[in-house]
């Protein structure tokens, strides 16, 4: 296998592993660093992020199984699904630092992870053209920068201060099981969000096939690529925002959110914009001539970018309130305009149907401004009444 292909296997995998990851993940690293009145320390969050390691290989397999017995594609799914297992215990270590707000050493771990891990994948996939070896590079590189940067560096640095105000060490099973009650809701809306951003690819894959998922997948690809913009963004302006939430500082807390979504919506716009002038330029230089041939398609990713950044944004803002159920409706809605739009739509109009689902999610995530401003008015409320 290779080019358009191989793209195709890997966006499945991805499309399996994610949401799984998701679910078994609980959003630990949001509850962490959203629940300032927590007296649960560090221990415990990390005691429950390994502990769902074990669920996370076991689903991969039992769905890839389901989904494609072939034993090249399911092995594809399962280093995919071990490297985002090593993502998730730097993600957890990640929320040491974030909840000081102090987020430049967390940049610069992302940064040697993804330099390294990209150039790896690149070399190895040059040099063997299997998709096997090059994610044995990747998922290497992955546990590396777990082990001797984020676990041996970062974690030691600062575990002593949350010791210093935290008093549950994670022995306990009575707070183990509390905190997955408190993140579940949570977890749970991280994992339909999931779901939703892949529905398109599931039913372009169901319906045209591996070929077209890849194409999709491919130009999806700069997609993704601003919506990792949007959530170091979303992670950034996070502990703020929880913290002027529980202090009920409205100008700090709006004027964040303000400024967020101005940020958001000039990203999309200047996807959008790049689209229509060097869309085709880029697309054929990246990709190939096969590619180039999709420039339209990738106009129209960039105008239902708008929407899609800016939803993405909101979520992150509704999390830091701590409204983790309201979380969980949205990701419902989400979830639900996502299917139904690519059951429809792919069908219909083919791989702009998918684009088309994909806008439709954006929108649905867009609705997530109205629960903000819901549990504001709750906060305050809650604060007059006591």
């Amino acid at each position: 296998m290779g080019g358009a292909e191989d793209v195709g296997l890997f966006s499945l995998a991805l499309a399996v592993t994610t949401p799984i990851v998701m679910l078994c993940n609980l959003s630990l690293r949001t509850v962490y660093v959203t629940s300032l009145r927590s007296r649960m320390g560090f221990a415990i969050f990390w005691r429950l992020r390994l502990i769902s390691v074990l669920p996370v290989l076991i689903l991969s397999l039992v769905i890839g199984s389901i989904l494609d017995p072939e034993p090249e594609k399911l092995f594809v799914i399962l280093l995919l699904a071990l490297a985002k297992i090593f993502e998730a215990g730097s993600d957890m270590i990640y929320a040491l630092p974030q909840r000081v707000n102090r987020l430049a050493i967390v940049g610069q771990s992302m940064i040697v992870r993804a330099v390294f891990s990209l150039v790896s994948f690149a070399v190895v996939y040059s040099l063997s053209g299997s998709l096997v070896y090059s994610l044995l590079a990747y998922a290497g590189v992955w546990a590396l920068v777990l082990i001797v940067l984020d676990y041996r560096i970062i974690a030691r640095q600062y575990l002593i201060s949350d010791q210093q105000v935290c008093v549950d060490d994670g022995m306990r099973s009575g707070g183990l099981w509390s905190l997955v009650r408190l993140a579940f809701p949570m977890g749970l809306a991280s994992f339909l969000i999931a779901l939703a951003i892949q529905a398109p690819r599931y039913v372009i894959e169901a319906e045209l096939g591996t070929y077209d998922l890849g194409i999709f997948a491919s130009l999806g690809f700069f997609l993704l690529t601003g919506n990792l913009v949007i959530n170091v963004l979303g992670q950034t302006v996070r502990a703020p925002l929880a913290q002027a939430f529980t202090v009920m500082n409205v100008w700090r807390f709006w004027s964040v959110i303000g400024a967020g979504s101005m940020l958001a919506v000039l990203l999309g716009l200047a996807f959008y914009l790049c689209a229509v002038w060097l869309g085709e330029f880029v697309l054929l230089i990246v990709y190939g001539p096969s590619f180039s041939e999709h420039a339209a398609l990738f106009v129209l990713l960039g105008l239902v970018s708008i929407p899609f950044y800016l939803g993405g944004f909101w979520g992150f803002c509704l999390s830091a309130t701590g409204a983790y159920w309201s979380c969980l409706v949205a990701a419902l809605l989400a979830l639900f305009v996502s299917f139904l739009g690519a059951a429809y739509l792919v069908p219909t109009y083919g791989l702009d149907g998918g684009v088309y689902a994909t806008g439709l999610f954006g929108l649905a995530t867009c609705c997530q401004i109205l629960l903000i401003a819901w549990a504001w008015f709750r906060q305050i409320s809650h604060s007059h009444g006591s």
